[in-house]
């Protein structure tokens, strides 16, 4: 989750009613002088690529796609609470995307979804936190990652904002959020000998839902390749931060689950992932790994994709598909930081069962980042990076007019990055 960076300037708001019907009304007397804090922050990650190595000959999976290009990933963050004297903070948080999101088919229109994520939470030492609002489940948000060069993330072999690859499969993740960032609740308890657990519920796949969209978005969707929504998820973690002697230890497990009607099956499926992550520290040195199992899901970003794989390879049946959503990911990584330097690699690979072809080895996708970060400022990091990608179809046969035709062309490429995070 990206870390969001409070300003100290406090923004004071008071509004009085007018009007004679209010004349008898007494004024409220806040619990607090204050009022409500407002803070600011956010991020922004840009990066340049050029692929120093990719195959794009015909019948290749980068046939006709980019060279080089320009990337970013950039959120504005606004925090406001309050303390009021019991003790008890109340808060809310909003995180607006700072880009403009079109997608290749509304490539003149910004895609509506300008609030990332947000939520209002209830937090007290004694009982812990409550939060609702619309973001990912436990997966997404406390799961550990490889060390890697750039600490925030935005350059590496796991979710990766800034990455360049033609192969098939974008990107690994060990944090898969099988509903997104659906509406729900999550509760925190508090910090025990370092020990912290958390539980996640909502009630349906749906973001930031209204009454005038619940209905028609509710509705099991109908159709070969189709998916419909999802039901009842819930989620648990457990996390613990700490030191042995001179060393920093952090570890983490979740478990998520949840209910879809996949139409392609033609019953009910229970989506789920479970995974676990170790972080070490020594000194300048940190290393550490993750490892997510998931069923009943496709790989990150391919869903379409994925369900019209299914759809279209002869050698599926209807006893084979219980069986083929099925992607193990792992990474593991080392980084070494000296005064404002850090230089790190991580390495990734994901096993995407029954992807093209249920009667074949799971295809592998490989993700190797070497980079290196030097710190100009507090807050400004420029960064450069090599991204080695391999895609491995496992000798899947399926023919060009078929929809999941390009999952089955294995792929190599080798891509030079650079580029500028800020934090704020």
């Amino acid at each position: 989750m990206k870390k969001l960076l409070l300003g100290s300037t406090a923004l004071v708001a008071a509004a009085a009613f007018s009007g004679q019907a209010f004349a008898q009304q007494p004024v409220p007397t806040p619990a607090t002088a204050d009022g409500i804090v407002l803070g600011f922050g956010g991020y922004w990650v840009q990066g340049y690529g050029a692929m120093l190595q990719d195959q794009t000959q015909p019948g290749q999976s980068g046939y006709k796609h980019g060279f080089d290009g320009f990337q970013e990933d950039a959120i504005l963050g606004i925090l406001g609470s309050v303390k009021t004297p019991s003790g008890l903070t109340v808060g809310a948080r909003f995180d607006y995307r700072a880009e403009n999101t079109a997608t290749a088919s509304s490539a003149s229109s910004k895609v509506n979804d300008l609030v990332k994520q947000e939520w209002v939470s209830i937090k007290h030492d004694s009982f812990g936190e409550v939060q609702v609002g619309s973001f990912k489940d436990v997966s997404g948000r406390g799961a550990y990652a490889a060390p890697q060069a750039l600490v925030s993330g935005g350059n590496g072999s796991n979710s990766p904002s800034v990455y360049w690859t033609n192969a098939p499969i974008g990107s690994n993740t060990t944090s898969y959020s099988i509903d997104g960032r659906a509406t729900r609740v999550q509760y925190f308890t508090p910090v025990l000998a370092g020990f912290q657990f958390s539980a996640s519920y909502a009630p349906d796949g749906l973001k930031e839902q209204t009454a005038t969209t619940y209905g028609a978005s509710n509705t099991p969707v109908v159709g070969a390749t189709a998916v419909s929504g999802t039901r009842d998820n819930w989620g648990i973690e457990a996390n613990w931060k700490g030191s042995i002697g001179s060393v920093n230890l952090g570890a983490e497990t979740h478990y998520v689950q949840d209910t879809r009607q996949r139409p392609t099956i033609g019953a009910d499926g229970h989506p789920s992932s479970i995974g676990a992550g170790v972080q070490l520290g020594y000194g300048p040195w940190s290393v550490g790994g993750a490892y997510e199992l998931t069923r009943g899901v496709g790989p990150s970003g391919l869903t379409a994709g994925y369900v019209s794989a299914v759809a279209n390879t002869a050698a599926q049946t209807s006893s084979a598909i219980a069986n083929y959503e099925i992607n193990k990911t792992f990474d593991v990584g080392v980084a070494y930081t000296v005064g404002p330097f850090r230089a790190g690699i991580s390495w990734s690979r994901g096993y995407y069962e029954g992807l093209v072809d249920g009667t074949k080895r799971a295809p592998i996708f490989d993700s190797i980042v070497p980079g290196v970060n030097y710190a100009v400022a507090k807050g400004v990091t420029l960064f450069t990076a090599v991204n080695f990608s391999n895609y491995d179809g496992a000798g899947a046969t399926l023919a060009p007019t078929a929809k999941s035709y390009i999952f089955s062309k294995s792929y190599t490429s080798t891509a030079l990055v650079v580029g500028t995070d800020l934090r704020f």
